[in-house]
């Protein structure tokens, strides 16, 4: 373990995991966003609940991707965790049936998605203000990378977890090379497909999705969270320094902070947390993939009672803002930079409850 300034650090070998969903985006541009939620949120649910059945945990969730790691890997000489995780990941072919019944049922579109694997070192860095560890990692790099190599719900594997696999003898499974991915160095990657050798289901016939229908049908507006409970404050912003500041901001206020540097990692995230989790949102106006006031709008529609705060350093930002219905330029508008002060006072105004608040300047 590695301690440096507000940083924890840990090395470890893992091997990695990554389910991505195809041509999703195309499909979740032609639902309202309560079925948007519904359906990213049955993927989600249930591949995690089958991840922590055969000893994987999730790391993230980036875009239309869950990212899983299985720890007992860290032994190289441990036949049974390298298994489980060829295991899990059939097993997530095999519950695509049974998901895809559940979204006709509610009359969803259904999915297909890819998998990839590999192994390496991997790197967990957590801060004083974040609440669970980031891992980075090149096996983080390479299953994103190859996983367009995998067709339609089939499973492939980067060189290096197909090196210590190949210690082990598996009877349900073999590996087949597929081609080499370009990673811009003199010798290519080999990328291999996991080939199942032997009949059978690995989860059995039932897998029971409980979270399709409780998500579609909780009410409109209604809190996920206890009235008692700390208030949930999320912040978007496109500048990781700008989200480190606030966030460090609001270290020693009464609140649950949770920051997104891109705003379609934030929509998956929604898709889990349900749309009523945060009570304040703080967004960047200006941002490459989705515009703040656009994120406001998609929020406002499925939680009505969240407030905002938008901000941005634009020199016209706020009198843009004053022209669109609902939004006053004075109460939901912080200019960049900000003072500490001045961003609690801000933040306070909207939920009322945090201390160490001056009036603003």
């Amino acid at each position: 373990m590695i301690r440096s300034g507000a940083e924890t650090t840990q090395l470890e070998m893992f091997s990695v995991l990554y389910v991505d969903m195809k041509g999703s985006t195309y499909t979740t541009s032609r639902l309202n966003p309560q079925d948007y939620a519904v359906y990213y949120r049955a993927f989600y649910d249930n591949l995690s609940e089958i991840a922590t059945k055969f000893g994987g945990r999730v790391i993230k969730h980036v875009g239309d991707a869950l990212i899983i790691y299985f720890p007992a890997t860290s032994d190289t000489a441990n036949r049974e965790a390298f298994k489980s995780m060829l295991e899990c990941a059939m097993a997530m072919l095999e519950a695509r049936c049974a998901i895809n019944n559940a979204y006709r049922e509610e009359n969803l579109p259904t999915l297909s998605y890819r998998i990839s694997a590999d192994y390496g070192r991997m790197e967990s860095i957590e801060t004083a203000t974040s609440s669970t560890p980031d891992w980075i990692g090149p096996p983080m790099n390479l299953v994103a990378k190859m996983n367009h190599m995998a067709t339609e719900n089939t499973i492939v594997v980067g060189g290096d977890l197909h090196q210590t696999l190949s210690r082990f003898s598996f009877e349900d499974f073999h590996l087949e090379p597929i081609g080499e991915l370009d990673i811009g160095i003199k010798q290519r990657y080999p990328v291999y497909s996991v080939v199942r050798t032997k009949d059978g289901a690995i989860l059995g016939t039932k897998i029971i999705l409980p979270r399709i229908h409780l998500a579609r049908n909780g009410k409109a507006g209604a809190s996920n969270h206890p009235m008692s409970a700390r208030p949930n404050v999320l912040i978007v912003d496109d500048e990781r320094d700008i989200l480190f500041t606030f966030k460090e901001y609001l270290s020693d206020q009464p609140v649950n902070v949770e920051v997104f540097g891109d705003p379609l990692q934030l929509l998956s995230h929604l898709a889990i947390v349900g749309p009523t989790f945060y009570d304040l949102a703080i967004l960047d106006i200006r941002m490459p993939k989705m515009s703040g006031f656009q994120i406001y709008q998609f929020l406002g529609a499925l939680n009505p009672s969240i407030k905002a705060l938008f901000i941005s350093g634009m020199e016209y930002a706020a009198e843009f803002l004053s022209t669109l219905r609902g939004i006053d330029k004075e109460e939901d508008f912080i200019r960049k930079p900000v003072s500490r002060e001045n961003f609690i006072c801000a933040v306070n105004r909207k939920i009322g409850i945090l201390s160490n608040t001056v009036p603003m300047a």
